[in-house]
């Protein structure tokens, strides 16, 4: 049988309207207006989820009321103060008061458990929202970092500074490791640079690469960029010093890898820009050797190393070139040239013994242009020529046909046929020089010095060929064109124009009064200018030659080759031009019939000591001139002795064949029945030589 307890008394307040409205208050509502205690209904529904059990059947986990049917209150385990009910007591509290202290003690459990979780709610807010707030924070700075790098770019470096101040204040710089922070302390460092702030940028670079370096050997990439940055900026300020210790830091490893190599590249740049030619050359020189291991001989970065040896080696042999002194000094430097020399050959033929067929490399291709150039100077023609080919073929490919270096190569290759000489050589030659002329004239200016340059190889080309028609037109554009440049009576122009007058001098008559022209002007300036050069009395004595063709310009010619005469006299020079204007004086002199100043003049030139064979060969035609002259006055002893000793003279220098001794001989026989016709019927002009006028000569003074 079932025992009436406590599901009884709660059906008894099964109805939750009426229990709503009559239940009393708990206690815990009296402390707590504000908590909402728990309804009739649900002690209902506790109750029924808890059954009392049958007796002699107990449950495993007693109800609440069946801890004890008399009395109940939960034990106070965090105080010492006495329970608030008693033992005593016990007797008197009604079930359902028990069950009210039940309820209030479980509602403030409850509450005490939500207040936790409310508060650990707060927390998770507080905590996500500083976490949003970071974030917020991240991504505003990473905002301004993206917009300082945009604005850094555009050069308007106010406005960047001061995101970077932005950025970077209340951060503890020295021991932030923040790479976006470094990254832009690196490229503010930068910016300050681009503004040539060294002094400003130093200590940034230096504090991101002591941050970014580490204590490994491994140097990030980032690390080695601030490096290269921190370097730069010592070597701006000068202090090559700490810049190069920072290099050879890195340098000096026992495994030479290609960051090593690159270090060892700075060193030689800072040995150079202190004028350690030596040193950097040496460096340099072991740097290309180790990358010809690890590269090979045609790797980029190996080819590139051998130009800087050939640079430093370059400015080795030119401050050689510039060393003063003592003789003794001057001896050492030009020993010390030569060696250096041979060295940078040995680099450059070592360079170019990589080519391939067609080089497409440029510093390939220079190194070859740089050897046949040193083969040219040599007179090593057909070596500079195979060279020269090989290099112009790939320079054609490689730039084109019309770039500036194509065509100095070819410029280069067509000189090089032209002193080859050969039946073959010399019409290639004129192809290539003419190609090289015509295409500058077509991409550079007509007066620029290489344009002009080529116009002048190709005339003297024409020139030694004997081809004047075909120099003449390229040298009056010469002469327009340095008139243009350097004015009309500018050096480069007049020397232009005694070309072009040796050009028109030596075709003769068909250009005599042109000839004649050009030099005139020539003489007149410089016989002012500078009369005492050696141009001005070959121009002198070119132009009085071509009046003397003219009879009714024979005063003239005489007073030009007069003066030249003169003038070489007073300066005690007895060289060709000196004996040429002798004998050309006095052959004019004995066709104005004025035999006594002809023979003055002639008789000079016959005493004269010569120094070589061409000397010699003009004082013996001065010597038959004197015996014409002295026979023509009828003074057959001083002609025959004149005439006497030519032959003798004639026959010890010449071969027995040559005419002039024919000539001399013929000479003497005439003058020999002379002697025996005191009263002569002859003429004095039958007397005269047909050679007595002298043949038109070049110039010879080609580069002068």
């Amino acid at each position: 049988m079932f025992q009436t307890g406590v599901g009884d008394f709660v059906r008894l307040g099964a109805n939750k309207t009426a229990k709503k409205k009559n239940r009393m208050p708990s206690f815990f509502e009296d402390e707590d207006s504000e908590q909402e205690t728990t309804s009739n209904g649900d002690f209902l529904d506790i109750a029924k989820s808890k059954p009392r059990s049958i007796a002699g059947q107990r449950s495993s986990e007693p109800t609440p009321l069946e801890k004890d049917d008399f009395f109940f209150e939960e034990p106070n385990w965090n105080t010492s103060s006495p329970s608030t009910r008693t033992h005593s007591n016990t007797q008197d509290t009604s079930p359902k008061d028990r069950w009210y202290h039940y309820e209030a003690a479980k509602q403030k459990e409850d509450l005490e458990q939500l207040l936790e979780e409310t508060k650990t709610k707060l927390q998770e807010v507080e905590e996500e929202k500083k976490k949003a707030d970071e974030e917020a924070q991240v991504e505003i700075e990473s905002l301004k970092i993206r917009l300082f790098h945009s604005v850094k770019a555009a050069k308007n470096y106010e406005e960047a500074e001061k995101l970077y101040h932005e950025v970077v204040t209340d951060k503890d710089l020295s021991m932030s490791d923040d790479a976006k922070i470094l990254d832009i302390r690196h490229s503010f460092a930068a910016m300050l640079m681009e503004q040539s702030k060294f002094e400003a940028a130093e200590p940034i670079s230096r504090a991101v690469w002591e941050q970014r370096k580490g204590s490994s050997d491994d140097l990030s990439e980032e690390a080695k960029q601030t490096h290269r940055q921190l370097c730069s900026i010592l070597e701006s300020l000068q202090r090559f010093e700490d810049a190069e210790r920072m290099h050879r830091s890195m340098y000096h490893k026992q495994w030479k890898d290609a960051w090593a190599l690159e270090n060892g590249d700075k060193v030689c740049q800072v040995l150079a820009g202190q004028q350690q030619y030596e040193k950097a050359k040496t460096t340099q020189h072991d740097i290309w050797v180790e990358r010809q291991k690890q590269l090979g001989q045609r790797g980029e970065l190996t080819i590139q190393t051998s130009t800087r040896v050939l640079q430093f080696l370059e400015r080795q042999i030119a401050s050689a070139s510039s060393e003063g002194g003592s003789r003794a000094q001057q001896k050492y430097a030009n020993q010390r040239k030569r060696v250096l020399k041979d060295e940078h050959e040995v680099v450059l033929e070592s360079v170019w013994a990589i080519h391939a067929q067609p080089e497409s490399n440029a510093e390939i291709l220079n190194a070859g242009h740089q050897l046949g150039v040193i083969h040219f100077h040599r007179a090593e023609f057909e070596t500079a020529r195979a060279v020269l080919e090989a290099v112009w073929e790939g320079r054609k490919i490689k730039f084109g046909e019309t770039d500036p270096n194509t065509l100095t190569t070819g410029s280069m290759l067509g000189n090089a046929l032209r002193f080859q000489g050969t039946r073959e050589s010399v019409p290639w030659a004129i192809k290539i020089l003419t190609g090289v002329w015509l295409a500058r004239r077509s991409t550079l200016k007509s007066t620029d010095d290489q344009t002009i340059t080529s116009g002048e190889d190709l005339a003297q080309f024409y020139y030694s060929l004997s081809e004047l028609a075909n120099a003449e037109p390229i040298y009056k554009w010469i002469v327009e064109q340095k008139s243009h440049k350097y004015g009309p009576t500018a050096s480069e122009t007049l020397e232009a124009r005694w070309h072009l007058s040796q050009i028109l001098y030596e075709q003769g008559d068909i250009r005599n009064r042109e000839a004649q022209s050009v030099l005139g002007g020539l003489y007149n300036h410089w016989r002012l200018s500078s009369p005492r050069s050696a141009m001005t009395s070959q121009c002198g004595y070119m132009l009085a030659h071509s009046l003397s063709t003219e009879d009714e310009k024979l005063n003239e010619a005489l007073d030009v080759a007069r003066g030249v005469y003169d003038r070489k006299i007073a300066l005690g020079e007895t060289d060709p031009c000196f004996l040429n204007t002798g004998r050309l004086l006095g052959v004019m002199l004995m066709k104005a019939e004025d035999l006594s100043e002809a023979q003055k003049i002639l008789g000079q030139l016959w005493d004269c000591q010569t120094k070589d064979f061409e000397e010699l060969r003009i004082r013996l035609a001065c010597g038959t001139l004197l015996g014409q002259c002295l026979s023509t006055q009828q003074k057959y002893p001083e002609a025959k002795d004149v005439l006497e000793s030519l032959a003798e003279i004639q026959k010890a220098e010449f071969p027995a064949d040559d005419p002039c001794i024919a000539e001399t001989l013929i000479l003497l026989d005439n003058l020999n029945e002379s002697t025996k016709e005191p009263e002569s019927k002859k003429s004095p002009k039958e007397h005269r030589n047909s050679r007595s006028t002298p043949k038109r000569r070049g110039g010879g003074f080609w580069g002068k």
